[in-house]
This record gives structure tokens, sequence and C-alpha cells, in this order.
């Protein structure tokens, strides 16, 4: 006895002959945006910041997405959140750069 696929019907073509039809069911919206996420995260480009450890090779672990380095490398940063933390920031790169025109 032949096992009948679940949601299934028999359609039937033009010369007589009959065959299952059944529609697979799609995945549940949870399902589906799991299966997204892995996908993009397999083609996600590689964050090729120069590393400490290896020599100084390019790193080789993925992005973070919308960013264009690792989570390692400066993929997380939010920068200075409070008025405080960029006034220290932007002493900081004044001080970098007289450092760098006295370099001269």
């Amino acid at each position: 006895m032949k096992r009948i696929p679940k949601g299934a019907w028999l359609e039937t073509w033009p010369d007589g002959k009959t065959y299952w039809v059944w529609e697979r069911p799609l995945p549940s919206d949870r399902a589906f945006i799991k299966m997204l996420s892995r996908f993009f995260h397999k083609h996600r480009p590689k964050c090729g910041a120069k590393t400490k450890h290896h020599g100084g090779r390019p790193c080789q672990a993925k992005v973070i997405p919308g960013k264009t380095r690792c989570k390692w490398h400066g993929g997380m940063s939010t920068g200075p959140r409070t008025a405080e933390g960029r006034e220290r920031c932007r002493q900081a790169v004044l001080k970098r750069w007289e450092k760098w025109r006295a370099a001269k």
C-alpha cells in the first residue's frame, strides 16, 4: 500500500496519468530569519585588520554587519557617548596632531 504524503492531492495529466502534488510548508518567520542570518554570516567579508600576535598578518574574523571590522578590531565600538567623552576624544586627536607636526 502506497503512503500518501501529508497535505497531498492527486492531479491528472491530459493523457489520464495521475500524480501526487503537495506543497512544502513555508518555514516560520523565526526559522526563515535564522536561515538568512546563517547565509549572510557565511558570506560576510573578512576583517583584514593588522594583528599583533601573528606577525601582523590580516585578521581572518568576519566583520560585524554594517561595519568594516570584526568585534575585536573596533566593529562593536559605539564611540564616545557623553559630552565629556567626546571632549576627551577631541583633545587626544589634537595632541596627536601636535606630536606629528613637531616630529616633521
